[in-house]
């Protein structure tokens, strides 16, 4: 820091401050902060010591092959992606802050160094442009004050346009002449700088490095997404890249049902944005697209039969509040005094952000009135589900459970009414499942949800409670491999993997992600085996054996007779 920040007598405690807060920040592609401190008057930061090269210098060695970029995308966007969810920005993403490990890991350095400097009084950070020129986002080059994540994406699409094109979009004598270019210049197109650019990936940078924060990328995930739909498929790709397309094929035409399994299902579709028309994907989405299908096919679960009892069960309940019965309780429903409109039982209405139910305050006082009522729990619940507050929705359908005997029915309400929220809803079936063992509806229920959760970034401390929770089955831990596949975190997936070989050597989803994980590894001929060991199996499924003899065909080259349905048929 310079020492000039030392004249602002705020700084000090500011930097102790914001140091707390990016030491929370634990994501596998960030240096992690272990601790702060001053000496002799200079404030400092202890970092993990990471060895190796940065992005810059590796640049300077001429153009990083596709496969490179792709992991510079996903370590960035990651991380990115992950302490935006934080409400942390980084402010200067450029190629020197992107570190390469000598076993080719990437992290993303110097997190929140910007908003420490910024964030104080000093005539220092008031008038020195803070973040790299080159790499700085118009906003940003104004000063404006109130950043978002935005202001990386677009740092983060100067990179990506940096590596692509092979330069940086602005470059000048002066700094003053590159920031006034960031604000006011139309972007080179990258096609015209260099012509081996595809007309899809351009639409991607142009979209990135939209001068109105508004007309850019929400958020980094989208962006990331967005670059490897666009991304042309290279005439010398190896058969694993025939495979991953054929595969992401078959999830692309599969057939989907409601509830959870739509919502992974949508999950999947909106990551695609609306303006891109990809030519090919990436091998990669053999496990995001067909990895997360294989969760719901042959995870042990059977659907189709929860979600029809979901629908059973919500018929009748809309019967039984025309007659005031409450299904799940089988206790009459308190009628609401003076006209109170009461808050209707088994919508499953999405919660909205920044939105508060209308129902909240009359449940809550419904509850300080009856207070041992289960059934004025659970409109409680839905009440907070409804108004964004998945975790007190989850702690009042435990309630309501424990009010009622631990009746199953009740957490299976609580799961038909959250199900878009796949990690509230394992929140509250993991209480359940503890207290009706073995029921098939919570089982089935609660497959849904791993499978959508899969999906989702912050689903691997759920997914490890599972495993925790419920030792003796391989389901918990298969679910949590093909989260760590979808994410691309291929050593934790070998972790886990390597448990299951341990403790569930012989069984078929064993044998299945192990030949996922060699999917995933470029491993042909070791994937290939593993599916021939699900095959031999008798134990095995018949929907596993399918599933497996299908990857065989993909890996093999050989067409599939017809694609497989995302759910199996009653």
């Amino acid at each position: 820091m310079h020492a000039a920040f030392k004249e602002d007598p705020t700084f000090t405690a500011r930097f102790a401050r914001e140091a707390r807060v990016l030491a929370k920040l634990e994501h596998t592609n960030i240096v992690p902060i272990y601790d702060f401190a001053e000496h002799n008057g200079d404030p400092y930061l202890v970092m993990k010591y990471v060895e190796g090269d940065t992005l810059k210098a590796r640049m300077s060695h001429g153009a990083l092959p596709m496969d490179e970029v792709l992991k510079v995308v996903d370590a960035v966007g990651g991380g990115l992606s992950y302490a935006h969810k934080q409400g942390i920005l980084h402010r200067d993403i450029k190629p020197s802050n992107v570190i390469i490990t000598n076993d080719n890991q990437y992290f993303l350095s110097d997190f929140g160094l910007a908003r420490i400097a910024s964030a104080g009084e000093s005539t220092l950070s008031q008038d020195t442009m803070l973040g790299t020129p080159n790499y700085i986002s118009p906003e940003q080059a104004k000063g404006v004050r109130d950043l978002d994540a935005r202001t990386d994406i677009y740092s983060f699409g100067v990179l990506l346009y940096e590596m692509v094109v092979g330069r940086v979009p602005f470059s000048g004598d002066t700094p003053f002449a590159i920031i006034h270019d960031h604000i006011y210049t139309p972007l080179p197109l990258p096609s015209k700088v260099n012509p081996n650019v595809s007309e899809e990936v351009e639409r991607v940078l142009l979209k990135a490095l939209a001068k109105d924060r508004d007309d850019r990328f929400a958020d980094a995930s989208a962006l990331v997404s967005a670059f490897r739909q666009a991304i042309p498929q290279p005439a010398s790709a190896s058969m694993m890249m025939n495979a991953a397309a054929a595969a992401v094929g078959v999830a692309a035409t599969a057939p989907v049902t409601s509830g959870a399994t739509a919502t992974a299902a949508s999950t999947v579709q909106a990551a695609k944005p609306v303006d891109q028309k990809p030519k090919s994907k990436t091998w990669m989405w053999i496990v995001g697209g067909v990895g997360a299908l294989v969760v719901l096919a042959i995870i042990g679960v059977i659907a189709f039969n929860a979600i029809r009892n979901f629908n059973q069960n919500s018929t009748r309940q809309t019967q039984a509040a025309r007659s005031g019965t409450n299904v799940a309780l089988g206790t009459p429903q308190p009628q609401p005094q003076g006209g109170t409109p009461r808050p209707p039982q088994g919508t499953g209405i999405p919660p909205q952000v920044g939105a508060t139910s209308p129902f909240l305050p009359t449940a809550i006082a419904m509850v300080a009135t009856n207070p041992n009522n289960a059934d004025s729990h659970l409109r409680l619940a839905q009440a907070y589900f409804e108004s964004g507050r998945a975790g007190d929705a989850v702690n009042e359908y435990i309630k309501a459970a424990e009010l009622s005997r631990n009746d199953a029915k009740v957490y299976l309400e609580g799961a038909r009414v959250m199900q878009r929220d796949p990690i509230a809803v394992l929140s509250l079936l993991a209480d359940g499942l503890e207290k009706n063992k073995n029921n098939r509806e919570l089982l089935d229920a609660a497959a849904i949800a791993l499978n959508a959760a899969i999906l989702r970034d912050d689903a691997e401390p759920i997914l490890q409670d599972y495993v925790h929770r419920f030792p003796d089955s391989p389901v918990p831990r298969y679910a949590l491999t093909m989260f760590y596949l979808q994410h691309r975190q291929t050593d934790k997936a070998k972790i886990s993997v390597d448990e299951l070989v341990a403790k569930f050597p012989k069984d078929p989803y064993t044998y299945f992600s192990s030949g996922m994980l060699a999917v995933a590894n470029n491993q042909r001929d070791q994937a290939i085996k593993e599916f021939d060991k699900v095959l031999a199996d008798k134990t095995s499924t018949e929907l596993l054996k399918r599933r497996s003899q299908e990857m065989i065909n993909i890996l093999k080259g050989t067409p599939n007779p017809q694609p497989l349905p995302a759910t199996p048929r009653p």
